[in-house]
């Protein structure tokens, strides 16, 4: 009799991912080949597989998992938001905009209230920021802001929409915000003061800049204690970032 060959029935894992994302897919130190959503062949075998994820929207993880490719081929479902709301990694990087938020602000106050080159910022958002502080210089004298510590509460994140997706989280910072205000020489000189610390964020993901651009900071919510948050990230500055601006001497700093 000829000599028969009996050849293995081939196994693929089939991926379930959003069409901003890919993914290769690894075996130990060799990579699965990976074609039309579909990677494989490979002999029907129990797998420890590494996923590695790349999305235009949130940036890189890596997942691990057992396939049992035995008997049927096997399906890699990746739940992107879900995914990475707890990626360490994405929660750094929406805290670090907010801090570029914060840190460009200053310098468009020390820029004599132009906020023109305002980072990490949504263009409205920039708008009504350079509104209030266009409203505030006809009764100003003194415009004084400062912030080391920003910490995010990372339970509070949530996700939502596909194309152009929202993250919310809630915010504690130490910033403190105050203004001099411009008084007749026969009354005393009147201080308004926000210390506001806790706030909830919205982020949105801008497709044309591809990056997470600040919406709304809203201190208008309960106070919150950060040392009762079970799971955060936070941010310091290596020193407080502190900005004067003032009418007559047009502006000093110290960042």
């Amino acid at each position: 009799m000829k000599p028969t060959q009996f050849l293995p029935y081939p196994r693929y894992v089939d991926l379930e991912i959003a069409d901003t994302t890919t993914a290769t897919l690894s075996v130990g130190s060799h990579l699965v080949e990976n074609k039309n959503e579909k990677a494989g062949p490979l002999i029907g075998a129990n797998y420890e597989i590494s996923y590695g994820i790349s999305s235009s929207i949130y940036g890189k993880s890596e997942e691990k998992h057992k396939e049992n490719l035995i008997s049927e081929n096997q399906t890699f479902d990746f739940d992107e938001q879900q995914s990475f709301v707890q990626s360490k990694d994405f929660q750094e990087q929406l805290l670090k905009q907010v801090v570029s938020y914060y840190v460009s602000m200053n310098q468009g106050i020390q820029n004599d209230l132009n906020f023109e080159n305002l980072d990490a910022a949504h263009k409205d958002t920039q708008a009504l920021l350079q509104y209030t502080f266009d409203k505030l210089r006809s009764y100003a004298e003194t415009i004084e802001q400062s912030f080391q510590e920003f910490i995010m509460n990372t339970e509070s994140l949530k996700v939502e929409g596909s194309d152009e997706p929202t993250v919310t989280f809630d915010l504690y910072t130490d910033n403190t915000l105050s203004v001099d205000l411009k008084t007749e020489e026969d009354k005393q000189e009147e201080t308004l003061s926000n210390s506001s610390h806790n706030a909830i964020v919205t982020l949105q993901f801008d497709e044309d800049m591809e990056e997470w651009l600040v919406q709304s900071i809203d201190f208008e919510t309960y106070a919150q204690e950060p040392n009762d948050w079970q799971q955060n990230r936070k941010f310091q500055l290596s020193e407080v970032n502190k900005v004067t601006w003032q009418e007559k001497k047009g502006k000093q700093a110290d960042l």
